[in-house]
């Protein structure tokens, strides 16, 4: 089992406690996300600290106001990190409406509109994507079709467990156009 989404830092024991309980109720990798600068830092030292920990990184929309290039340069640098498998907490959130929906539009995505930073952008889609194939080995026991179909689109059908590192996607790969995964009914 695993749970691709978890706040280690914010959890209601202290951090070993929740990653005891984990293992103790089978799971056997977490994803705990970093939603801002502090959160960023304490998700890879909790995924250096237990073997079973990965981080994704990102900067949470309700708080996109404020955000720039910094935050961005930041997010890039520690998602070289070898325990960081995606980036996430990024987006738009209509659900919460904490930040004012222009200062979402502007972050990350400003690298789209652009031309002068063609290159940040082909990066950060490089990591999405590695981020994406990651989990998507993670949980192909539990979705074996659509998972399969994806690693397809990646130029990546290897669905072993031990595939599941960042960094295995060569650069320049060719994400194929795919169907949805999951149709609605």
């Amino acid at each position: 089992m695993i749970d691709s989404h978890t706040h280690l830092d914010r959890g209601p024991a202290p951090e070993a406690e929740l990653v005891a309980a984990a293992r103790a109720a089978g799971v056997k990798k977490l994803l705990t996300i970093g939603i801002d600068a502090r959160s960023r830092r304490a998700a890879l030292a909790a995924a250096d600290e237990h073997e079973e920990v990965y981080a994704a990184l990102g900067h949470h929309p309700n708080n996109a106001t404020g955000y720039d290039d910094a935050t961005t340069e930041d997010v890039r640098e520690l998602a070289k990190h070898p325990r960081c498998l995606a980036i996430g907490e990024t987006g738009l959130d209509d659900y919460r409406k904490y930040a004012p929906r222009a200062d979402q539009e502007r972050a990350p995505w400003q690298l789209a509109k652009d031309e002068e930073k063609a290159g940040e952008l082909d990066e950060t889609l490089r990591s999405l994507a590695e981020g994406l194939r990651v989990v998507t080995v993670m949980l192909t026991p539990y979705i074996p079709e659509s998972a399969e179909k994806l690693l397809a689109a990646l130029g990546t059908p290897d669905t072993s467990l031990e595939t599941a590192t960042y960094g295995a996607l060569p650069g320049g790969a060719q994400v194929e156009k795919l169907p949805p995964l999951f149709p609605k009914p």
